[in-house]
C-alpha cells in the first residue's frame, strides 16, 4: 500500500470511529500525528529528533489488541494494516526497533489470517449443511460395519498366509 493512501485511510477511520473509545482512539490520533510530523519532515529533509517511540508501541498495542480480542470490521482491519504500513515504514527509515517491527508483522498476520478463517467457516457451514441434507437419505450399504470390516481383513490375511505356503 502506497503511504499516501494508508495516511489516508488511517485519518478517514480515526475521523469516523465508533470502534475505539474515546481514551484510545486520542492515544492513536497523537501517535498518528507524530508519524505524519516525522515523514512529512523526512520528506522536507529538516532533521528529526526522535527521543520517544512509546508512544507509537502504545498504538500498535492498542490495535493488535483490538485484532486479538474483539470482533473486528472491514474498516478496522484496513486502517490496522493502514497505521501498521505507516509504523513499519517510518521505523524502517527512523528507528529500526524489533519490537515495532513484530508487532506490524502481527497485525498483518492476523488480519490476512481472519479473512482466511471467516472464509474456512464459511466453507465449514456450507459442507455441514450439505451433510445434514444428505445424511437423511443415505443407503444403509454406506453404513459399514466395523466387526465386518474385522472380518473381511482377517479373511485377506489368511488368504495371504496361505498363498505364501
Amino acid at each position: 500500500m502506497e503511504l499516501k493512501e494508508a495516511i489516508e485511510n488511517t485519518k478517514h477511520f480515526l475521523e469516523n470511529s465508533n470502534e475505539l473509545h474515546s481514551d484510545e482512539l486520542e492515544a492513536i490520533w497523537a501517535g498518528f500525528n507524530f508519524l505524519r510530523f516525522h515523514i512529512y519532515s523526512m520528506a522536507k529533509s529538516k532533521p528529526v529528533k526522535i527521543d520517544e517511540i512509546s508512544i507509537v508501541k502504545e498504538c500498535l498495542h492498542i490495535i493488535s489488541n483490538h485484532l486479538l480480542v474483539e470482533g473486528v470490521s472491514n474498516n478496522f482491519a484496513l486502517f490496522a494494516i493502514s497505521f501498521a504500513d505507516i509504523a513499519y515504514n517510518w521505523n524502517n527509515n527512523f528507528k529500526k526497533d524489533t519490537d515495532i517491527k513484530l508487532i506490524c508483522n502481527y497485525i498483518y498476520l492476523t488480519c490476512s489470517m481472519r479473512d482466511a478463517l471467516r472464509h474456512g467457516l464459511v466453507v465449514s457451514k456450507m459442507v455441514y449443511e450439505h451433510y445434514k441434507d444428505v445424511s437423511g437419505w443415505m443407503p444403509p450399504a454406506f453404513d459399514i460395519n466395523k466387526a465386518y470390516l474385522e472380518k473381511l481383513l482377517s479373511n485377506n490375511e489368511k488368504k495371504l498366509e496361505n498363498d505364501k505356503s
